[in-house]
């Protein structure tokens, strides 16, 4: 049996335009909710595939957590009409106003890697 390393993930530094920028490429270019929550973890961890387990959730200032919570609202709109968006709700970040709007904090989030 192989234990797994448990360890904070670095901290990321991106402008409030490249994180928009990033996070528009990814609702204009999926099909499913799914890959669009899952790209927008490969923002903040961008080492995704070496990722056994999170253990806690990557805490965003409000702004950033309400452009993504509207992101997934319209594109579950035009994907996925028949169902409530709650992908979001049940699997985002947290989010934090003692955050600046589009600050990115991970320290209480903890990563098990492979």
């Amino acid at each position: 049996m192989t234990t797994k390393s448990v360890l904070k993930p670095a901290s990321i530094k991106l402008s409030r335009a490249e994180l928009q920028e990033k996070i528009d490429d990814i609702f204009n270019n999926a099909t499913h909710q799914h890959d669009c929550l899952i790209n927008i973890y490969k923002i903040v961890l961008p080492n995704w595939d070496t990722i056994y387990r999170i253990i806690g959730y990557p805490t965003v200032g409000c702004g950033m957590w309400r452009y993504i919570c509207r992101k997934f609202i319209e594109f579950d709109a035009k994907h996925h009409p028949e169902c409530v968006s709650g992908i979001w709700l049940n699997n985002g970040f947290s989010s934090s106003a003692k955050l600046d709007d589009w600050e990115i904090d991970m320290s209480k989030c903890d990563v098990k890697y492979s």
